[in-house]
C-alpha cells in the first residue's frame, strides 16, 4: 500500500505535468505570434511616446479641422465634424448644401482652451470651442471660466458653441455646466470623422498618418482594438497558464 509520502509526490508529479502541458499550449498558440507582430507594428505616436499627450491629440485635431493646413482635403474633415455635432447643436446655415466657407480661423491654446474654431459665412459667424480630454476631468470651475472668457469677448455677432471632447462622451466634473457644454466623444471622431476622412486623402503619407492616428486612437484611447481582442482570447484560451 503506498504511503502519504508517495501519494503527495504521485499527485505533485501529475499537477508539473498538466501546469507544463498546459504551459506548452500557451507558447505554441499562433495568437502570440500575431500579438507580437501587431504590437512591433511601427506608429509614428508611439515613438514620440505622446499617446496620452492631450495638447498633441489637439494638435492633430486642430490641424485636421482648419481647411487651409497641408493635408489637401480642404473643409472634408471640418464639415465631417460639423455634421456629427449637429444632432445635438443648432448649427444654422453652416451645414447647407451651397455653403461657402470664406473664413475659418484655427486656434490652438488660445486663452488655454485647447480648439478654438471660428467660422464666418455670408450669413453669420459661429465660434466653436473644443475642451480635450483623454484621461484628466476639467478641473474646479474650469469650463465655467473658459465659457465667460469666450462670453466676455465674443459678446456681439458670434454664436457660441462649447463642446467637451473625452473617449467615451463622458460628462465633465463640474455638473453646472453641462446646461451649456455638449458632450462628444472620440469614438465619434474616429467613426464619423477620420474613418470617413482617410478614403479623399491623395497624398499617401499623409493618408498613413491619419490611419497611424486612428491606430493608437484605438488601441491606447479608446482601447477597443484588434490587440485587446487577441489578449483576451488568449486569456480566456489559456487562463491556467
Amino acid at each position: 500500500m503506498p504511503s502519504k509520502l508517495m501519494m503527495v509526490n504521485y499527485n505533485n508529479k501529475m499537477t508539473n505535468n498538466e501546469n507544463l502541458a498546459d504551459l506548452n499550449k500557451f507558447q505554441e498558440d499562433s495568437g502570440l505570434k500575431d500579438l507580437e507582430n501587431l504590437l512591433k507594428k511601427f506608429n509614428v505616436f508611439d515613438v514620440l511616446n505622446i499617446t496620452h499627450a492631450e495638447i498633441r491629440h489637439s494638435s492633430v485635431l486642430a490641424w485636421l479641422l482648419d481647411p487651409n493646413e497641408n493635408h489637401n482635403i480642404s473643409d472634408k474633415a471640418l464639415r465631417l465634424f460639423l455634421e456629427s455635432i449637429a444632432s445635438g447643436v443648432e448649427l444654422g446655415s453652416l451645414l447647407e448644401d451651397d455653403l461657402k466657407l470664406e473664413d475659418v480661423e484655427v486656434r490652438k491654446e488660445w486663452e488655454h482652451i485647447d480648439i478654438s474654431l471660428l467660422i464666418k459665412t455670408k450669413n453669420e459667424k459661429t465660434l466653436i470651442i473644443i475642451e480635450n480630454k483623454i484621461k484628466a476631468k476639467d478641473s474646479n470651475k474650469q469650463l465655467e471660466r473658459y465659457r465667460n472668457i469666450v462670453e466676455n469677448k465674443f459678446k456681439q455677432d458670434y454664436k457660441r458653441i462649447s463642446i467637451y471632447l473625452t473617449p467615451d462622451g463622458d460628462e465633465p466634473n463640474d455638473k453646472n455646466e453641462l446646461q451649456y457644454w455638449n458632450i462628444f466623444s472620440y469614438r465619434q471622431i474616429v467613426k464619423e470623422v477620420l474613418d470617413k476622412v482617410v478614403p479623399v486623402v491623395s497624398n499617401d503619407e499623409i493618408k498613413k498618418f491619419i490611419e497611424q492616428y486612428i491606430g493608437i486612437l484605438r488601441r491606447v484611447v479608446l482601447e477597443d482594438t484588434e490587440v485587446n481582442s487577441l489578449c483576451s482570447k488568449i486569456y480566456k484560451d489559456h487562463k491556467k497558464a
